[in-house]
């Protein structure tokens, strides 16, 4: 039986680890190895230079080029999966800006992944895949296994700040889908709260682009939240880079780190996933400039990872994948993956990589 395919809690202890260090790279902070093992094995799996380091020393020595390359740089959790007892996987989003160095950052994606190993109490093996669909590919799991990073509630402070859009909810006659929205906000993201506790936790200042899809729900109501979403938005903007030029979105829209991400569909289905510098937009049909203009479908349940473009009068089937960086312009049939340029599709591997 495939233990990959099933979706696996991770384990506090070793979760918690995971996490210590992630609060270091999010922040910047790279210098720390107390949670190394002294004979760490150290990996970069695929990107500009895949190689294998063996204790401290080379591994401080093998990242000093990496760190050289960026100004600013860090590293942002976006998914976890306990693989067995001894190992986690986590997705990561890349930031910082590039410069001249020995490291060729253009050759590597925003989002990779790292695989944790570990052996009393410290990580024993630790492998560094610049890619996250080479990380699914080798491991041989769906990115659905991946669960969200939990997000700590806000405090009643930030929740008190965020009241004021309670009158857009009440005033508004598309109740339903935000409280859709508002469902799948909560589990995803895992935070204990419900009713009105649950609207304003999605509302706060962390999750921007909640804000602006309860904005586009509000747009598209009745005039008194068309009203409120104009006043509300002044005092409290969503993620200034996210665009939903669509009218029809389905219920339970999730956006994850939403930056730089245009949603220009004819349709969007319900329990869409939509990550990071996401293109979903319009092509015109022969003859140029005067032919019709052609819009993607993204039918329900749908996953479009960081970077991906879908243009034109293509449909992203039910349950259907596009991979981080792929380019769509033809059909992705249900349950398929679309990956690569332009983008390929083939089934979802549900069975652990040979060896």
């Amino acid at each position: 039986m495939c233990r990959y395919a099933i979706l696996r809690s991770v384990s506090p202890r070793n979760l918690d680890l995971v996490r210590s260090i992630y609060v270091a790279w999010e922040g910047g902070d790279f210098s720390s190895t107390e949670w190394a093992d002294p004979a760490i094995e150290y990996s970069w799996a695929g990107g500009p230079a895949p190689r294998t380091w063996i204790g401290l020393e080379e591994m401080a020595e093998a990242n000093r080029d990496m760190l050289s390359a960026r100004d600013g740089m860090s590293l942002l959790a976006t998914g976890y999966c306990e693989l067995d007892d001894d190992r986690v996987l986590v997705r990561f989003v890349q930031r910082g800006r590039g410069k001249t160095g020995g490291f060729d950052i253009a050759q590597v994606p925003a989002e990779g992944a790292h695989l944790f190993q570990f052996r009393h109490h410290k990580v024993a093996r630790l492998v560094v895949y610049w890619s996250s669909e080479r990380a699914l590919a080798d491991l041989g799991i769906a990115a659905t296994a991946l669960t969200a990073v939990p997000s700590a509630v806000p405090s009643r402070r930030r929740a008190a700040l965020a009241t004021p859009l309670l009158a857009g909810y009440w005033l508004t006659d598309r109740r339903d889908l935000i409280d859709a929205d508002v469902r799948r906000w909560v589990r995803i993201q895992r935070m204990n709260v419900s009713g009105v506790a649950a609207f304003l936790a999605c509302c706060s200042e962390r999750t921007h682009e909640f804000r602006t899809l309860l904005y586009h729900r509000l747009r598209h109501g009745n005039l008194a939240g068309r009203i409120v979403a104009r006043l509300l938005h002044v005092v409290y903007p969503g993620e200034r880079t996210l665009f939903l030029v669509c009218s029809d979105i389905g219920p339970g829209l999730f956006i994850h780190h939403g930056f730089a991400t245009i949603v220009a569909a004819k349709r969007v289905g319900a329990n869409v996933w939509i990550n990071q510098q996401v293109t979903i937009g319009l092509n015109v049909v022969e003859p140029p400039l005067t032919g019709e203009v052609a819009a993607p479908v993204i039918e329900d349940g749908a996953m479009i990872f960081s970077g991906a473009r879908v243009i034109g009068g293509v449909r992203v089937g039910r349950n259907a994948v596009v991979g981080a960086g792929a380019v769509v312009t033809n059909d992705v049939p249900d349950g398929m993956v679309a990956v690569g340029v332009p983008a390929t599709c083939r089934p979802p591997r549900t069975e652990p990589a040979p060896g």
